[in-house]
């Protein structure tokens, strides 16, 4: 469960009043951005830190964050972790909320969970001298709320988005497509939702579907031989399929090679399971269904047929354990029918 940092209270956007020609909705809450000096103890100004070494700091807080709130269990004191470490976050932003640098640290800040966010983002927004990276602040903002659950913000800042920055080019489309998406990501497929029906062929022309598998814990997995992220987790999916023989669980690949080098990997590197040939790129229907552009992406789908992560990449440790829970509770379902 999702806990508040601090007093995020609701539709906290009214610092984007300054840049929008039409005010925004009158129940929206003030909140002040101010812009903090970068300064040392003395008053002299510090040197700034480049976009990557910038983006490295911040993931430095995140990462001693969860790593503390993880091994704590008192709510009082992590709660306390929560303040103390979105404090720190926005310190270290601050300075750099009207510069470029602050572009390659927004996409890290929008998976970020627990931390209080908000007035940095909004500084972005209101105080960044390029349209576009407003724009894209209140896109990165919409995909921070949503992965907080707070679902109502996230409507408002996607309405503003469109109404303000709409018809702005941005990647393949503009920023009204893009806000479509990700209001369809976070309705259709983001954890919580159900998984959507899915069905496709393997590499040998059998077709099959996601419902074959239903009562099952699936790790479903976007891969590609290509992708050298895929081949690293070779290892732990053979270990998974292996520790998890004649229980609950199924791993369905998604694969994006051309079909000759997805059966070679799939006979060289002992890939046993079962994946969706997907067409031979990594725009084949599936991944369009499941919005898939970064690789490798795991969705978790419990018994139930819920998303319960949906995330890129692989955290050993946290999947280990979100698919022991998910696949005792599988069993214990099937002892009580």
């Amino acid at each position: 469960m999702i806990v508040r940092p601090l007093v995020l209270c609701c539709a906290v956007l009214t610092g984007l009043r300054t840049v929008a020609e039409e005010p925004l909705p009158p129940s929206l809450v003030t909140r002040t951005i101010p812009i903090q000096q970068d300064v040392s103890g003395d008053g002299r100004p510090q040197k700034k830190l480049s976009s990557r070494a910038l983006a490295r700091e911040f993931e430095n807080v995140w990462q001693s964050f969860v790593e503390k709130f993880r091994t704590e269990s008192d709510t009082k004191a992590r709660l306390e972790l929560m303040k103390s470490y979105s404090k720190q976050a926005e310190k270290l932003l601050a300075p750099y909320v009207g510069e470029d640098t602050i572009r390659r640290v927004m996409p890290v800040m929008a998976t970020t969970k627990l931390l209080d966010l908000d007035s940095t983002f909004l500084a972005i927004a209101a105080k960044h001298p390029n349209d576009g990276v407003k724009a894209t602040a209140l896109l990165h903002f919409a995909e921070y709320l949503g992965n907080n659950r707070r679902s109502e913000e996230l409507g408002v800042t996607l309405r503003h988005l469109r109404k303000k920055y709409g018809k702005l080019r941005f990647r393949r489309g503009t920023f009204a497509s893009a806000a479509d998406e990700a209001g369809h990501f976070f309705k259709h497929l983001a954890v919580g939702c159900e998984a959507p029906a899915t069905s496709g062929q393997d590499v040998d022309g059998t077709l099959f579907s996601l419902s074959d598998y239903q009562g099952k814990v699936v790790m479903l997995r976007f891969w590609g031989d290509w992708c050298p992220a895929c081949r690293a987790m070779y290892p732990y999916e053979r270990n998974i399929t292996r520790k998890y023989r004649n229980r609950p669980f199924a791993l369905i690949g998604v694969n994006s090679d051309p079909e000759k080098r997805c059966r070679n990997a799939q006979v060289h590197s002992d890939l046993t399971w079962r994946s969706f040939w997907d067409g031979g790129d990594t725009g084949g229907p599936i991944a369009t269904l499941y919005q898939v552009e970064d690789w490798p992406r795991i969705i978790i789908i419990d018994a139930q047929g819920t998303i319960r992560m949906n995330a890129r990449g692989l955290d050993e440790d946290y999947v280990s354990n979100l698919l022991d829970r998910l696949i005792r509770e599988a069993e214990q379902n099937e002892i009580a029918e």
